[in-house]
């Protein structure tokens, strides 16, 4: 968890770009400081769609595959694995294991990552990988405000001396007047904007227009039965993920990831299976 301006923190997949450019030009002589959080298993669900999938085809346009030739975007897919797994990887090749949770680890010979369901990619997840991996995955309590850079893409500008804690460690939660989550949006900016007497682009198409990227979700997915184990090509096939992203997780899967990312759901104060949207 890092600052984004003097009155608000945010991590990686939570709205850190949003933040950035709404929250960091506002500096008001009041001492208010909120986070931006979201529930991890929302997290983890973009995490898939957006970084392995792609859902959105920029990746495959950008490498001149075409949207409805999966087994190509499958290929410019794994360029995505190679860049946030690749700690997958290097550990689990230097311990001398062909494993990781059953899937195949040699980037090149891999059936199971060209037809990639949302818990595979869990089950290739652990304690390690979580926390020495990309920015992304990471758990959002482990973020140190004065860390730098912590983005694929390099550090951004400097943060300001002293908007943020100087111990150089996420603080306790009660450090912040508001918690307010990214499942709630445009809503929840109302919070912190009337704290500080401020006013902001309630507009929510505005206000993503701000953002890197979008997962384009519909509500015609909800009823997918057994989304969790729907490979990455049904998915493409679609053009989007469900609105509801409970249901990409059957309670082996929730339990899973609750273990995996109980540091964040003890800090927010989410029980396990407890979703906000």
């Amino acid at each position: 968890m890092r600052s984004s301006g003097k009155h608000c923190w945010v991590t990686y997949k939570c709205g850190h770009t949003l933040c950035v450019k709404t929250w960091r030009p506002i500096a008001k002589d009041i001492d208010y400081r909120f986070a931006l959080a979201r529930n991890p298993y929302s997290r983890l669900v973009s995490f898939y769609a957006d970084k392995m999938l792609h859902i959105d085809g920029g990746h495959a346009t950008r490498n001149g595959v075409s949207l409805d030739d999966y087994a190509g975007r499958s290929k410019v897919s794994k360029i995505a694995y190679l860049i946030y797994f690749k700690q997958v990887v290097e550990y689990h090749l230097n311990l001398n294991c062909d494993q990781v949770n059953n899937l195949t680890v040699d980037p090149l010979s891999r059936d199971q990552l060209d037809n990639l369901s949302f818990k595979s990619f869990c089950y290739m997840l652990n304690d390690e990988i979580i926390k020495s991996g990309d920015a992304h995955m990471r758990r959002q309590t482990d973020f140190s405000p004065t860390v730098l850079p912590y983005s694929p893409r390099g550090p951004e500008e400097d943060i300001p001396t002293g908007f943020y804690n100087p111990t150089g460690k996420t603080p306790p939660a009660d450090f912040f007047n508001d918690i307010i989550w990214l499942e709630d949006l445009p809503e929840c900016f109302q919070i912190p904007a009337e704290k500080l007497g401020v006013e902001i682009e309630m507009d929510n198409k505005k206000l993503l227009t701000k953002t890197a990227h979008k997962t384009t979700k519909l509500d015609s997915l909800n009823t997918t039965e057994n989304a969790w184990d729907k490979p990455n090509a049904f998915w493409w096939q679609n053009g989007g993920f469900p609105t509801d992203y409970s249901i990409m997780y059957d309670d082996e899967l929730k339990e899973l990831v609750y273990n995996l990312y109980k540091d964040d759901f003890d800090y927010f104060g989410l029980e396990k299976g407890q979703f906000r949207k």
